[in-house]
């Protein structure tokens, strides 16, 4: 399936999503999520993929949510973007398969963002420090 703001493919065993909206920094549109449920949705039926790595486009891996959707918006807006938004966190963690977010040293997600879920986990790839001669 074609997706406008995010990146799928298959490694192996894996199922990769890459957020692609580097120009907002990977910002949580309502667009974003809906895909992101989406894919979710399609990987997780999928008997071949065993983990989903969610990466991210561009320098920040996510800024949170996409405040300029945020602003002059009715009351059933907002809620409509918090109830997607909630919806995604339950698939991450509902879906059969790990969901593991990739992303550089220099772009961890932020405390107050909204990539917290308790159950995601991260690596952060490190090279092993020297051992003494």
């Amino acid at each position: 399936m074609e997706y406008e703001n995010l990146l799928r493919s298959t490694e192996g065993l894996l199922g990769i999503v890459t957020l692609n909206r580097p120009e907002r920094r990977n910002a949580l549109s309502l667009d974003l999520m809906l895909e992101l449920i989406r894919c979710f949705d399609e990987l997780s039926s999928d008997r071949n993929v065993r983990a989903i790595i969610l990466a991210a486009a561009g320098k920040a891996f996510s800024s949170g949510h996409d405040l300029k959707e945020m602003v002059g918006r009715t009351v059933n807006d907002y809620r409509r973007i918090f109830d997607v938004c909630s919806e995604l966190m339950q698939k991450i963690q509902s879906i059969p398969q790990p969901v593991i977010a990739r992303f550089k040293a220099s772009q961890p997600p932020r405390a107050a963002s909204s990539w917290q879920p308790a159950t995601w986990q991260s690596q952060v790839k490190r090279r092993p420090s020297p051992r003494p001669a």
